[in-house]
This record gives structure tokens, C-alpha cells and sequence, in this order.
């Protein structure tokens, strides 16, 4: 239900088209108030309802990969069985990462780990990764 509540509530648009800037990671708040984003965009405003209406944050990931050779970021909710399905803003149907052929996760991540505006990405990517020393 969320998954197709927020692809068919909000537009895709490149940050390069909404910002001028190769990446920019929106708050859950600006997504609503733009109804405009990238996958980022909509896989954080995915996250945060479903935080809203009692899904346990253990249950809730957020995974960089690639879609089809891209880079991709996804929602991922894991079941009581502990199948992670996947909450896309390029797919209207829910599976599992297993049934995503076209799908690649490389990273996985928690709403904690989010660092919001300009270079969103990298500044996710430093606090993740392991520090040196």
C-alpha cells in the first residue's frame, strides 16, 4: 500500500532537473511538500510512514545497489520469515530482493545513517564505512 500510495502521489525528477546539483538528498518533509524527488527521495518518504504506522525500525532498511547497471536506492522491509521486500519507486509490484533480477544491492543502511541536502551520498558513505584507525 505505501509503495504505490507514494509512486502514484509523487513525480520522479533527476536533483540535477529539481536542484541543480548531482545529489541532494531531501528530507521526508520537503518530499511531501515538493511531491517531486529521485529514488532516494522516494525510498526515505517510504521509511519514515511506514515508521508512522508501527512498522519496528529492525524490520526497515535502506539499500544502495543498482537497477539495471544504475544506482539505485530502495526501501527494504523484512518480513517475520525474513524475506526483505523491496519498496520501489520503479516498480509498482513488491518482491523480494531474491525476485528482483534486476536488482543489485550492494549497501545496506538505517534511517540513522542518513545525512540530508547536498552530497547526501557521500556523507552517508563516510559514516557507514569502517574508519580508518
Amino acid at each position: 500500500m505505501v509503495n504505490n500510495l507514494v509512486n502514484k502521489n509523487y513525480r520522479y525528477a533527476l536533483d540535477s532537473q529539481q536542484f541543480q546539483t548531482t545529489d541532494y538528498w531531501q528530507t521526508p518533509a520537503e518530499m511531501k511538500q515538493s511531491k517531486t524527488g529521485d529514488c532516494e527521495d522516494f525510498a526515505l518518504l517510504k521509511y519514515e510512514i511506514l515508521l508512522k504506522r508501527g512498522v519496528n525500525e529492525d524490520q526497515l532498511t535502506l539499500a544502495y545497489g543498482k537497477l539495471n547497471g544504475e544506482g539505485h536506492l530502495v526501501t527494504l522491509y523484512k518480513d517475520n520469515d525474513g524475506h526483505e521486500h523491496v519498496l520501489d519507486n520503479a516498480a509498482s509490484d513488491i518482491r523480494t530482493v531474491e525476485e528482483r533480477d534486476d536488482l543489485q544491492v550492494l549497501v545496506r543502511f538505517k534511517m540513522g545513517d542518513v545525512a540530508y541536502g547536498e552530497d547526501g551520498w557521500k556523507k552517508v558513505l563516510a559514516k557507514i564505512r569502517p574508519q580508518s584507525e
